[in-house]
């Protein structure tokens, strides 16, 4: 059945800028991109409506997304070289 979704005019504002305006990109953040948001999470912290301010073509919510996905990445690839620089002891 082509039933639209019933979205109240908050939805559809939230819809409308993260995702439907001209002009937002969609894709991975370029390694330019990633380096000035990393710059500026240290400059405002969490503050990604600040920070989206200063990123052209990028909404506050992929922003924040995007962030978080390279935090987590970072957390686990320190876990793997912490593993790999300290050898289990086994009882031998």
């Amino acid at each position: 059945m082509n039933v639209p979704p019933e979205r109240d005019a908050k939805s559809c504002l939230e819809r409308w800028k993260n995702y439907l305006k001209p002009g937002i990109k969609k894709g991975s953040l370029s390694e330019e991109k990633q380096r000035l948001v990393i710059r500026l999470q240290v400059k405002h912290e969490n503050k990604w409506k600040k920070i989206a301010a200063e990123v052209p073509d990028r909404t506050t919510k992929r922003i924040g997304k995007w962030w978080e996905v390279f935090k987590e990445k970072q957390q686990r690839e320190s876990k793997e070289s912490n593993k790999a620089v300290s050898p289990s002891i086994e009882p031998g």
